[in-house]
């Protein structure tokens, strides 16, 4: 074959061959044709990037790639690392990582900023800067048991236990002593009190210990004695009730004595001067102990019959008389009520006479009828005011004519001698000579001031007599 045949075939097959062999695989110049890359922001400097999320390549920031600030798995032992450690720069912290094995690199701060470290030599630099320091007693007391070692550069010449006694010969060389030092393995009782490493006491109250103020000293000090006090004014009880008689109870107390049962102040007050015992309410149950006390017999009653002498006054009293149906009033000058007579009863030596408390209206009319010709109604009786300023009570009403007949008679309670008020009753003869009410009437009471006037008819009478009973009523 010759060399021009040769460059003819070439050209056939990657014109025809190669294109067959992708079949349905076009081929691209440029990476932007790709369909799993993302080239939105392309510029100068950029990197691509695989972003999980959309599964596709995407433009992001050069960080420097695996440079000396990087925190990659070469700083540590490789063996050591239970996860892969990648995309931190030197400003970024590496937290939450467990290292185990034996660390060959350094570590510096804390504790608490560094990821957990096991397996390491007590000794080592790097268990140091892992640790607090020990510069203080305070320090000291959060540390615990310390072996010896060094400590921070420094060696621990031997093993101590705070709280306990013992020497540091390291930082704390000045505190040489510890077994005189509150730790916070110290305990202590009430009323101490222990805050942190100091003790202190509170002033006591009412209700809790503590140390007394020279204040409170001098007030119990000046306190009466329990035994033979002296009180230079007086005494005061609060709880003791004012103006009683006070006394000892069965307990031995000072206590009030009530004056519902004991005397009050006042009333021993009237015992003031007495000059002989006071008679006791058992000494006088009869007249003869009353009799043997009393030497001037005049002044009481001494027995049944006796005559009393002299004026008693009984402006403070009521006086009650005796009082029953016919009461035997025998003895001149006696004086009693007879209650069913309703009038007192006196005896004048022979007779007893009643002083009655019922009155009696007595009128006559002289015909009767040829008054009505001329004036229809006729005053009886005028209460006057002097006489009874209370009114009277009317009791009954009866009437006598001088024929038989059946007038009809209309008694009425009048304000004046023009004005009627009200009716008392109408009485009507039946064929009688005589007549009386019914045993009640409709209006009883007349008013002092008024009048009772009789309303007579036109029967042919040539007298009427009228009789009215009545009490006089009380002035309220």
């Amino acid at each position: 074959m010759n060399k021009k045949r040769l460059i003819w075939l070439m050209l056939l097959l990657f014109v025809w061959v190669l294109p067959l062999s992708y079949a349905g695989a076009p081929i691209f110049a440029y990476l932007r044709q790709l369909k799993d890359v993302n080239t939105t922001g392309i510029a100068d400097g950029k990197i691509l990037k695989y972003d999980l999320a959309t599964k596709k390549w995407i433009m992001a920031e050069d960080s420097g790639g695996a440079g000396s600030g990087d925190m990659t798995a070469s700083v540590y032992d490789a063996a050591g690392i239970e996860e892969q450690v990648v995309g931190l720069t030197a400003t970024q912290t590496l937290t939450n990582k467990t290292i185990t094995g034996t660390f060959t690199g350094s570590l510096t701060g804390q504790a608490s900023t560094v990821a957990t470290i096991t397996g390491l030599a007590p000794d080592t630099a790097t268990t140091q800067a892992t640790q607090p320091s020990i510069t203080s007693a305070a320090n000291l007391a959060t540390v615990g048991t310390i072996g010896t070692g060094v400590w921070q550069g420094t060696a621990i010449n031997q093993t101590y236990l705070v709280g306990q006694s013992g020497t540091n010969t390291g930082d704390n060389s000045a505190n040489t002593t510890y077994s005189s030092l509150v730790t916070e393995s110290t305990t202590v009782s009430a009323p101490l009190v222990k805050t942190t490493y100091a003790l202190s006491m509170p002033v006591a109250t009412t209700s809790a210990d503590g140390y007394l103020t020279s204040t409170d000293w001098n007030t119990f000090n000046g306190k009466a004695p329990l035994t033979a006090p002296t009180f230079a004014t007086s005494i005061t009880g609060s709880y003791l009730t004012a103006s009683e008689l006070v006394a000892t109870n069965a307990s031995k107390n000072i206590v009030s004595l009530a004056v519902a049962t004991y005397p009050s102040l006042a009333e021993l007050a009237h015992l003031k001067g007495m000059t002989s015992k006071v008679i006791d309410d058992d000494q006088i149950d009869t007249f003869a102990e009353l009799d043997a006390i009393v030497v001037d017999k005049d002044l009481v009653n001494k027995a049944d019959g006796a005559d009393w002498l002299g004026t008693h006054d009984y402006g403070g009293a009521f006086l009650e008389l005796p009082n029953s149906a016919n009461p035997a009033v025998v003895v001149e000058g006696r004086i009693a009520y007879d209650t069913d007579d309703e009038a007192l009863e006196v005896f004048d030596g022979v007779n007893s006479r009643l002083i009655p408390t019922v009155h009696t209206i007595q009128k006559t009319i002289w015909d009767p009828d040829g008054i009505q010709s001329t004036e229809d109604a006729v005053p009886l009786f005028y209460v006057h005011a002097d006489a009874y300023p209370g009114g009277i009570k009317l009791l009954s009403i009866q009437m006598g004519a001088d024929q038989a007949n059946s007038a009809g008679i209309a008694f009425e309670e009048w304000s004046n001698t023009t004005t009627h008020l009200s009716d008392i009753e109408t009485i009507t003869f039946v064929s009688s000579t005589g007549v009386a009410d019914d045993g009640s009437l409709a209006d009883s009471d007349i008013a002092s001031g008024n009048w009772i006037f009789a309303d007579l008819d036109t029967t042919d009478l040539n007298f009427l007599s009228i009789a009215i009973t009545y009490w006089i009523k009380e002035n309220d």
